[in-house]
């Protein structure tokens, strides 16, 4: 079995390290080396799959990685783009309210 790609960057290159070094409890873990991502650490390499496969990430790290990708110029039109529809968005559910006296 292999591991999925990285959970918060989408990147295929991932691999199990060997960390016995800096983890003398858990001699493995999952790691994403676009991102830097490490996984929860496993005794075994299938426990480290096995983890890294089923993990979601939470709504405030996937905000994170969202910051970090706007930061990047390569994606600055896009974000350009986001930013003007959030700010129409805004403008529209303000004006809702103030029609509806809410």
């Amino acid at each position: 079995m292999e591991l999925k790609p990285c959970p918060f960057c989408g990147s295929e290159r991932v691999a199990v390290h060997d960390w016995l070094n800096e983890h003398p409890d858990h001699s493995y873990c999952g790691f994403c080396k676009d991102c830097e991502t490490e996984g929860s650490p496993s005794k075994s390499v299938q426990g480290v799959i096995d983890k890294w496969n089923k993990r979601k990430i939470s709504n405030v790290q996937y905000a994170e990685v969202l910051v970090e990708w706007m930061k990047d110029p390569k994606f600055a039109a896009e974000y350009n783009s986001l930013q003007t529809v959030s700010d129409r968005l805004v403008e529209m559910i303000v004006e809702e309210e103030r029609k509806s006296g809410t």
